[in-house]
């Protein structure tokens, strides 16, 4: 949580402040975002990067860029459609936000994309820098009805909302402070609860500037099992720490997880990790010596957390959902449903489901063999700016999974397709221990999003 001694104000803002006590002004901060982009006057969807620019000009206007960064949202077309939003809102003297005044508009517009230069007039691109490697082979991941039919069926993509009949009692039954009927509640305990259409997130409270709930310190150091040097570590053990079994954790998810709109049975649990203090103590060492080691950044006045002062009624389960259909190389994580479980309840729920599946929208289509995928694969890389270097990839999977695209007919909306997932390694994410992906639509070959994008 931040508080007002958290906030610096530079030398124009406390000077902007300062005329307007003079002259019984008021202070308002103005920003402006895009919210969604839709192609075609297809469905409109939140890209998962963007980045925007304000610049101040001497008549008092202001001139405004962004950029959108996202495969799975930015498609070609001919037709683009932008959801904006502004929000004005006053500030006080310290430069704090003034309760009760905050405005919110949101509108759309559609415009026709104008090339900055002729494509003919361009650079050619290199077509060959990158050289993909597939002869020391790498695994095929499909299913029994693909395998006999070489088809699969087309389904529906319905959007998930967990701000619909949310009821914050089944996260925190301390009473609300702050926020009731928002998207952004503070619970009295100071635990945090917010939630937009496709995402929702309960914490703990935790600050590292002053203080961390035992929970904010255990989910920390989770991450490390993703670390250079870590992955595959760290794996289950025990189904019993105290005060809670793993079957009751994931009882309790489970529970959540319904009553939230989604259907347990479409989901899958597939990682799950004891958090004993055993293991608490060992990733704890191992985060901590990162820090030491310059190899991860923190706050500079960050004092080292003891570990060893978390009780045992501390103790959980970290468990991992996703949906069945969809591969957990899933490009942007748009499908997990993660959950930290105490003798406590549910301390910790990072969820994120964009779209529910469906029924069929289409019986059965005929696929692209997975070898031209891979073709598809070699030429969008070499054709990206990442081809632009000379560089080796390494294939590691070709996954027969499912993700949303936008319909043709812009009337259906969203639907999930047959995808070809491609895992793959550069040479920087073989060194460091990580993997980079392609999604490519096995019905009609189309790139629909990838790490090189």
């Amino acid at each position: 949580m931040l508080q007002e001694e958290d906030f610096t104000l530079d030398e124009g803002t406390q000077a902007l402040i300062a005329k307007a006590k003079e002259t019984g002004g008021r202070m308002l901060t103005a920003k402006s975002m895009p919210l969604k982009i839709g192609v075609d006057e297809g469905t409109m969807l939140m890209p998962g990067t963007m980045g925007f620019y304000d610049v101040a000009n001497e008549d008092g206007s202001l001139t405004y860029s962004f950029e959108a960064s996202d495969g799975f949202v930015v498609n070609e077309g001919t037709t683009y459609q932008i959801q904006m939003e502004s929000i004005v809102e006053q500030i006080d003297e310290k430069g704090m936000p003034v309760d009760g005044t905050q405005q919110r508009h949101s509108w759309t517009i559609s415009c026709t994309p104008v090339f900055m230069s002729n494509p003919s007039e361009s650079p050619d691109i290199a077509t060959s820098n990158v050289t993909v490697l597939t002869d020391s082979g790498y695994e095929l991941i499909t299913s029994a009805e693909y395998q006999e039919s070489g088809m699969m069926p087309v389904y529906q993509a319905i959007e998930t909302d967990f701000t619909k009949d949310i009821d914050p009692e089944w996260f925190n039954a301390t009473g609300i402070a702050t926020g009731a009927g928002t998207d952004f509640i503070e619970f009295n305990d100071h635990a945090i609860l917010s939630a937009a259409p496709e995402a929702l997130f309960y914490d703990e409270y935790h600050d590292s500037h002053q203080s961390e709930s035992y929970s904010g310190a255990i989910v920390r150091i989770i991450w490390v099992r993703n670390w250079e040097g870590h992955r595959g570590e760290f794996n289950l053990e025990k189904t019993e720490l105290t005060g809670i079994s793993l079957e009751d954790a994931q009882r309790q998810a489970e529970t959540l997880i319904t009553q939230l709109g989604l259907d347990c049975n479409h989901y899958t649990c597939e990682y799950m990790l004891d958090m004993s203090l055993d293991r608490i103590q060992t990733m704890g060492a191992i985060y901590e010596k990162a820090i030491v080691d310059g190899e991860l950044t923190t706050n500079s006045d960050r004092v080292p957390y003891d570990y060893s002062a978390i009780p045992a009624s501390e103790e959980g389960f970290y468990l991992v959902y996703r949906p069945a259909q969809i591969d957990a190389s899933d490009a942007e994580g748009r499908y997990g449903l993660q959950f930290f479980v105490n003798s406590r309840g549910i301390v910790f729920a990072h969820l994120r489901n964009q779209f529910n599946m469906g029924e069929p929208v289409e019986s059965q289509k005929k696929l692209i063999p997975h070898e031209e995928a891979i073709a598809k694969f070699n030429k969008e890389i070499n054709q990206s700016r990442y081809g632009t270097d000379e560089q080796t990839v390494t294939i590691l999977r070709v996954i027969l999974t499912y993700e949303p695209v936008r319909a043709a007919n812009a009337e259906t909306g969203m639907v999930f397709v047959p995808t070809w997932a491609i895992v793959y390694q550069d040479q920087k994410a073989s060194q460091q221990g990580y993997e980079r992906y392609a999604l490519i639509n096995a019905i009609d070959g189309t790139l629909i999003d990838a790490s090189f994008q």
